[in-house]
């Protein structure tokens, strides 16, 4: 699948004006408790904002009761309620969601499968605007597995058109640019655009070992993230089995919201394991508190059976926490870099590598720590994302007209 490649202005930009040109971004739900797309598309819209060439706008499907993490700096926020059904029968919906995608230069669709991608997608072709769409990891084949035969009908007669009439397609690490190659959609543009990490000035343990001063003086091993069957959670408890025997001072922070699909075989994982005494569930961790408990953190976890990108783990390495992840998530530089280690979602595999991980004297962990704090720095600035997100959008447009019609 071809890369985008590089090109120049042309009069079609130039006609746009001396005007900042817009970005209309169309997710599903607004609120990071719904996990990764969620917790990073305001920070996606600011960088866009600050390279200065793009007025960006949301506009977020959502449920009732939502929060929202967005601020004047992330630009435009505009909420709309969920529900196919509610989107088929009031056409009021649809006529604002029309303003909005007339009134932009460029669409950016994140997720698939719902009726946000849908409607944005079928708009985008009625007002002849160039779309993209980034799939978020809803290509996997795990994830693809998952309500197998609903999402084939879906995709024969909507998903594989949105996608195949999309001017590029956007993938956060190389290994999503296959997942389009394996859904068959091939011969379409393809760019690989990460997602960053906005780190704090000043991060450290104190606010979070105060809100849990038993957890003081324990070799924390954190995971962080949505409670999901499918980040690995029988691998993580049962592996824990063996870790708390061999590192007796060990506890584990399994901390996030629990997806409802999920709660009753992490209760029963808990409680068939025997593990309770040394596992704290403190819920979603965000702001301050999420940052404070990654710098108490010994360790950091994520044993995935399906991961897209997961922002956790840039976020751990930038405060210079160790990190074990398994193969499914798409961290190759982890252990390339030499920042922590890359397993197969295996219970022994991941016993030894946490066991070994606890195990490492404080310069030892430094150095590992260091090497990920550096890769962070390199390839995950919020800043260099934004530039280069801002180029894709204007390659596009230049050479817009014959891929969204």
């Amino acid at each position: 699948m071809p890369v985008v490649k590089s090109g120049g202005m042309t009069s079609e930009l130039a006609a746009v004006g001396a005007r900042r040109r817009r970005a209309l971004n169309v997710v599903m739900h607004v609120d990071p408790r719904f996990g990764g797309i969620c917790a990073t598309t305001p920070d996606f819209c600011r960088a866009l904002e600050e390279t200065g060439t793009w007025e960006v706008a949301t506009v977020a499907f959502r449920e009732e009761g939502e929060c929202s993490p967005f601020t004047p700096a992330d630009g435009r926020l505009v909420l709309l309620p969920r529900g196919r059904m509610r989107w088929l029968r009031e056409s009021a919906l649809r006529k604002r969601l029309e303003e909005e995608i007339a009134a932009a230069d460029i669409v950016h669709v994140h997720g698939l499968w719902e009726e946000h991608t849908a409607e944005a997608c079928r708009l985008a072709r009625r007002h002849g605007k160039p779309y993209l769409i980034s799939a978020h990891g809803m290509l996997d084949p795990w994830a693809v597995r998952q309500k197998r035969w609903k999402k084939a009908i879906y995709a024969a007669l909507i998903e594989r058109r949105n996608l195949l009439r999309a001017a590029c397609l956007r993938a956060v690490t190389p290994a999503e640019v296959n997942d389009y190659r394996l859904f068959g959609i091939d011969g379409r543009d393809v760019t690989v655009i990460p997602l960053g990490v906005r780190v704090p000035d000043r991060v450290d343990a104190r606010e979070f070992l105060q809100r849990y001063p038993a957890l003081t003086g324990k070799r924390l091993v954190l995971f962080l993230g949505r409670l999901h069957r499918k980040k690995g959670l029988d691998l993580l408890c049962r592996a824990w089995l063996g870790v708390r025997r061999r590192v007796p001072e060990a506890h584990l922070v399994l901390a996030g919201p629990v997806a409802e699909d999920s709660r009753q075989l992490l209760e029963s994982l808990i409680r068939e394991t025997a593990i309770g005494d040394t596992v704290t569930l403190p819920g979603m961790l965000s702001g301050g508190l999420k940052w404070s408990a990654l710098a108490a953190a010994t360790v950091f976890v994520l044993p995935s059976y399906s991961e897209n990108f997961a922002v956790a783990i840039s976020e751990a390495m930038a405060v210079g926490c160790p990190v074990v992840v398994t193969r499914q998530c798409n961290r190759p530089e982890v252990a390339e870099a030499g920042a922590g280690w890359v397993i197969e979602p295996d219970v022994a595999q991941l016993e030894d590598k946490l066991v070994g991980a606890l195990s490492l004297n404080e310069s030892e962990r430094v150095r590992v720590g260091g090497h990920g704090v550096r890769l962070v720095g390199k390839r995950y600035s919020w800043q260099a994302i934004g530039a280069q997100t801002a180029d894709v959008y204007s390659r596009i447009l230049a050479s817009s007209g014959s891929d969204c019609g």
